[in-house]
């Protein structure tokens, strides 16, 4: 192994001669093969594409400089190099980010390159802007509007040389089926790798994709960025989901068929979006998408249903925000109506009673009606019963039930036997306790769960239930991982 980076030396020293001598296919042999002994060097993967874009091999040059400017952001000749190979692969706006980087670290060939497209670089971030702006837009702090998405990260430098450029040579339609099948994988193993794959091909299949099947592959796109995020937990993902979303509105046609799912898709993304950074502009654009959605003509009734499932549930966020009981009553209102057109055997059956068990719970919490209270614990009921044992959805909505039936022993507790009273708070407890047992440790979820059990714990009729020292102990334990594994 120590002779590697000798070997390594001398294979890139032979072949950087053969470069400077125009020799370029001669080289890319001496450079492959020094890549092969020294991966990581920057120096080998850039000499390498550098080689193959000369000597005509765009598509193969892709991935040794997509590798140099992951190893090193900060290396222009590569930025430079790998934003011509995009532009030439059909990939425009990806290739410009890269040559105004390369320009902004002061490599001139990038700069006149730039002047030619009529384009410049931010100087505050080197984003590409176009000549007559002085500053980008996010650096100006001006708002973005429909269509101006913001540039992804060239995502392939993880992969395979030979897979990556591959690629290249498959119809969009391909490139889409197997991103879905990553897609799948992912959700079947969890394997975070199966998602960055998924992207790697979505993106493509979105930018190679046939004018009239642009959008849906957009809004699929958005979609997937929106899962990595669940994933990785990255801002930036729910940004280009957003920005994916918008596009395709912005190129579908009014009267599209896929209309619906790509404005349900741009509100919830937008929604998602509030629940990270809590903005409230996000919020309204969630609801304004969404209530959209409602209003535009579809052939599949379902895809109303799920526009209203998800707008009901933002406006009961917005209730929270803001306390307009008009709010609260139309999320109600359309969660109903999104559960009683919902079949047991539908997929999302159990996530919409979950949601609209909430909903109630916040009313009786403002107004003591029992009948919300008792349309809560039925709707809770049904939620658990339909969620899967292994599903990791179980503990909150264990939770949620718990807390409906601990409501409902204290709105009895004058009226009801001692016997019924200590039933409904049992279940509680039971639930609480379930729930706590199935979070993993440092799942936000745990500090809101312990506090409801403590809480139980000291309603009146609960003292003979009391946990033991070591039972004490344990959940201390977990208080502190958790508060541990908060971001301050």
């Amino acid at each position: 192994m120590s002779s590697e980076p000798a070997r390594a030396e001398k294979l890139f020293e032979q072949g950087k001669a053969l470069f400077l001598r125009g020799r370029y296919q001669d080289a890319v042999r001496l450079l492959a093969a020094a890549t092969e002994s020294a991966p990581t060097s920057v120096v080998c993967q850039f000499m390498l594409g550098a080689g193959r874009l000369n000597s005509g091999d765009t598509a193969g040059a892709l991935y040794p400089l997509a590798l140099c400017v992951y190893l090193d952001p900060e290396h222009a000749s590569g930025r430079f190099a790998l934003g011509v190979a995009l532009r030439e692969l059909g990939q425009p706006e990806q290739g410009a980010v890269h040559v105004a980087y390369a320009a902004y670290r002061g490599h001139p060939q990038a700069a006149a390159h730039l002047h030619e497209l009529a384009l410049t670089h931010c100087p505050d971030c080197g984003s590409p802007v176009t000549s007559r702006a002085a500053r980008c837009e996010g650096c100006a702090g001006t708002p973005r509007e429909i269509s101006a998405p913001r540039p992804r990260t060239w995502s392939w430098s993880h992969l395979r040389a030979e897979d990556a450029r591959s690629r290249w040579t498959l119809p969009y339609e391909r490139l889409a089926h197997v991103g879905r099948g990553h897609l799948s994988r992912y959700t079947s193993y969890g394997d975070p790798r199966e998602i960055d794959d998924a992207l790697a091909y979505l993106e493509l299949a979105a930018a190679t994709a046939s004018a009239a099947d642009r959008p849906a592959r957009l809004t699929e796109l958005g979609s997937a960025y929106r899962r990595r995020f669940t994933c990785h937990g990255l801002p930036a993902d729910l940004d280009h989901a957003i920005d994916c979303h918008e596009e395709a509105l912005d190129q579908a046609a009014a009267d599209a068929p896929e209309q619906v799912m790509i404005l349900a898709n741009l509100g919830v993304a937008y929604g998602s979006r509030h629940e990270s950074t809590a903005a409230a502009a996000d919020l309204e654009r969630a609801i304004h998408f969404l209530e959209r959605a409602m209003a535009a003509p579809t052939g599949d009734p379902d895809e109303h249903v799920a526009a209203m499932a998800s707008v009901g549930v933002f406006y009961e966020r917005r209730h929270q925000a803001g306390g307009d009981e008009a709010d609260l009553d139309r999320s109600i209102a359309l969660q109903n109506a999104v559960v009683d057109s919902s079949p047991r055997e539908h997929p999302r059956y159990a996530g919409r009673m979950a949601n609209l068990t909430i909903a109630y719970l916040n009313r009786y919490e403002r107004h003591h009606r029992l009948p919300d209270l008792e349309r809560a614990r039925l709707l809770a009921d049904r939620a658990v019963a339909a969620t899967p044992p292994d599903s990791p959805d179980l503990p909150i909505r264990l939770a949620t039930r718990g807390s409906t039936r601990l409501q409902l022993h204290l709105a009895y507790l004058a009226d009801e036997p001692e016997g019924t009273r200590d039933q409904q708070l049992s279940r509680a407890l039971d639930d609480l306790r379930r729930a706590l047992d199935a979070l993993p440790d440092g799942q936000p979820h745990v500090p809101v769960v312990l506090a409801e059990l403590v809480r139980a714990h000291l309603v009146p009729g609960a003292g003979h239930m009391a946990p033991d020292r070591r039972t004490l102990e344990a959940w201390e334990a977990r208080l502190e991982a958790a508060r541990g594994a908060t971001p301050e």
